[in-house]
């Protein structure tokens, strides 16, 4: 009888040291179903910062790829695909679907790839613009015009997002940005 009672009482205590070892775990779930336990150090309205467990290292991922999160204190956070937005003009009974085409000026620029992670490639942006010299035309409103048209290619694409593989460069009359168009689906 003792010894069932041990048995007992050591299963018990071993069942509440394993739930302890997993409760004390944070919980991140991707939108492509990827499951990482660890612990999360940072959330940030762009990325969210954590160590896989039993691990020092600190890995960072793009906020976009987390589809929820189970903190260790209970707390739960979700967080929902950017979806295309329906552009509206000024006179209310024009309602511009557009096919459900994202408006270009929400299309967001990222320098880092972890942004874009998971994502889908929707194609290729490269814009070159030429000085005109003729009409004093500003570089840094050149600038704006070229990342304004690489937007356009992409919402045109039905992304939200540009990755910019090659920031704009500039020889002194051309300026280039090359990058790539991703989206949710």
């Amino acid at each position: 009888m003792r010894t069932k009672t041990f048995l007992c009482l050591l299963f018990l205590m071993s069942g509440g040291c394993i739930y302890g070892q997993t409760a004390s775990n944070d919980t991140i779930n991707l939108r492509d179903g990827t499951q990482i336990i660890g612990k999360i150090h940072t959330i940030k309205e762009t990325e969210v910062t954590f160590s896989y467990h039993n691990e020092t290292v600190i890995n960072t991922i793009s906020k976009q790829r987390v589809k929820e999160i189970y903190l260790s204190s209970g707390r739960k956070e979700f967080y929902k695909e950017k979806e295309p937005e329906v552009i509206e003009n000024s006179d209310p009974e024009v309602l511009l679907k557009r096919d459900n085409k994202i408006n270009w000026a929400d299309v967001e620029i990222t320098y880092f790839a972890s942004d874009v992670e998971g994502l889908v490639k929707k194609g290729d942006i490269q814009v070159t613009k030429k000085l005109n010299v003729i009409l004093f035309q500003s570089a840094s409103k050149l600038e704006k015009q070229v990342l304004d048209e690489a937007k356009q290619q992409a919402a045109n694409m039905g992304a939200h997002i540009i990755y910019v593989v090659q920031p704009i460069t500039s020889d002194g009359i051309t300026f280039k940005v090359i990058g790539i168009a991703c989206g949710n689906r």
